[in-house]
């Protein structure tokens, strides 16, 4: 029938989803789905590194209850500041993050068409020196009015001119395997690598990548890893 979300500031601090059916015994139905899917809420829980037993607590706490033809799942002061309140601010910052992940993987895949793009209609076959070269098609309408400023930004860590170009060969018809081989990635801090970067291959594909893996392809095929300045 209805649901309504109710939130307490201190100092009577607390929270409560209160969802409203035709009868008590829909009621207890709905309390019954509910319950049953608390096991995705913990399972979502560990996905974001939590431990097993905190992961549990935490489910535990949204556990529904039934109240005449109401199911309310309330949550005290207590578990708002000790449990929920802090892995909330946890997810907030790493779904935050992950979008920017995101949002530079996007930018670095029109970087590398763009790439290919000026391969083949100004370069007849023959991958540009520099970046520089590249901007020109951005200027191009069919290019859905991406700019070179926007697409060569770094969301992540709010820095222009963020992603390094690998020019691997002077064709890109001699690359022998375009799936592996670097033809640009996201520029890491100056303090290094750390969890990983987004990473552009020679055939338009790309991938995020571990510091690790990233290091170590970077050694196999030959480049020094630029960063971005202090």
């Amino acid at each position: 029938e209805s649901m309504s979300l109710a939130i307490a500031l201190p100092p009577r601090q607390r929270g409560a989803l209160t969802i409203e059916f035709l009868n008590q015994e829909s009621a207890e139905a709905g309390q019954k789905v509910l319950q049953d899917q608390m096991h995705y809420i913990e399972r979502g829980f560990r996905r974001r590194e939590i431990d097993e037993q905190r992961a549990r607590e935490l489910a535990d706490s949204f556990t529904p209850e039934t109240r005449g033809k109401r199911v309310v799942m309330e949550l005290t002061a207590e578990e708002l500041r000790e449990k929920i309140g802090p892995v909330l601010v946890l997810t907030m910052i790493r779904d935050r993050e992950g979008a920017a992940r995101i949002r530079a993987g996007s930018n670095l895949r029109k970087l590398s068409q763009a790439i290919l793009l000026w391969t083949y209609e100004h370069g007849e076959g023959r991958l540009p020196e520099d970046l520089a070269l590249v901007e020109q098609v951005f200027t191009d309408p069919r290019v859905d009015g991406t700019t070179w400023a926007l697409v060569n930004r770094n969301p992540r860590f709010a820095a222009d001119n963020a992603f390094a170009y690998v020019r691997p060969a002077d064709r890109l018809d001699s690359i022998k395997e375009p799936d592996i081989t670097v033809l640009a990635y996201e520029k890491p801090p100056a303090g290094g690598v750390r969890e990983g970067v987004n990473v552009a291959f020679a055939d338009g594909r790309v991938e995020w990548m571990s510091a690790t893996d990233f290091e170590e392809l970077a050694a196999l095929q030959g480049f020094e890893i630029q960063h971005l300045p202090r």
